[in-house]
């Protein structure tokens, strides 16, 4: 049995995609063959609309300014847009298949695993504010990451999405912030912050006491 897919053209010179079935037969003690054919139009149209739409996701994704990559429940990787593969110096084939072990240090691979796992269990997207070494250097930034279950057509967790963006500026005066508090925290002398409107919103434990 043998299968085609051909476009007709009506007489009004519309087109028509039908499934061609052949196969061989006996007919009166010849040698035959029986074609039959379906019309598969609506089909190639939703495949067709399905590449358009698709095309148009992978233009969005390959042009915005985040990162962005999928894993499986085993945290193999299964996409990376452009600006991840160019981060990670890989292309997305050789992307496809890896884990975090296989990209970054054990204990950051460690880390992320981690967070991936928390996200998948819970069910939810979380948000994160975190180091993060550029490969190949020992230049540390800071990167703002969400992540959120992927689900597939039953509604099961399948995997994770991730996207983040670099954030170093805000990471670096947050970080700052907390050490100038830690200062004020450690001081004896008691310190006292307020609001426009005269509420304190923050002491010290010395001024506490």
């Amino acid at each position: 049995v043998s299968n085609y897919e051909l476009q007709l053209k009506r007489p009004d010179g519309s087109l028509l995609w039908v499934m061609l079935d052949v196969q061989p037969m006996v007919y009166n003690n010849e040698r035959a063959v029986l074609s039959g054919f379906y019309d598969i139009t609506a089909r190639k149209q939703a495949e067709e609309q399905l590449r358009y739409s698709e095309g148009l996701y992978q233009s969005l994704i390959n042009t915005i300014p985040e990162n962005l990559c999928r894993k499986d429940l085993q945290g193999r990787f299964t996409y990376g847009n452009r600006h991840y593969c160019d981060l990670v110096g890989l292309n997305l084939e050789q992307l496809i298949g890896k884990t975090d072990y296989d990209i970054h240090p054990p204990e950051l691979a460690e880390k992320y695993r981690a967070d991936d796992q928390a996200v998948i269990a819970g069910g939810k997207a979380a948000e994160f504010l975190e180091a993060h070494v550029v490969l190949g250097t020992n230049e540390q930034k800071y990167v703002r990451t969400v992540k959120n279950p992927l689900y597939d057509a039953q509604g099961k967790v399948s995997g994770i999405q991730i996207m983040f963006w670099d954030a170093t500026e805000l990471g670096r005066a947050e970080q700052a912030l907390k050490l100038r508090t830690s200062a004020l925290e450690a001081t004896a002398n008691g310190v006292l912050i307020t609001d426009r409107t005269g509420d304190i919103i923050w002491v010290n434990p010395a001024f506490t006491e």
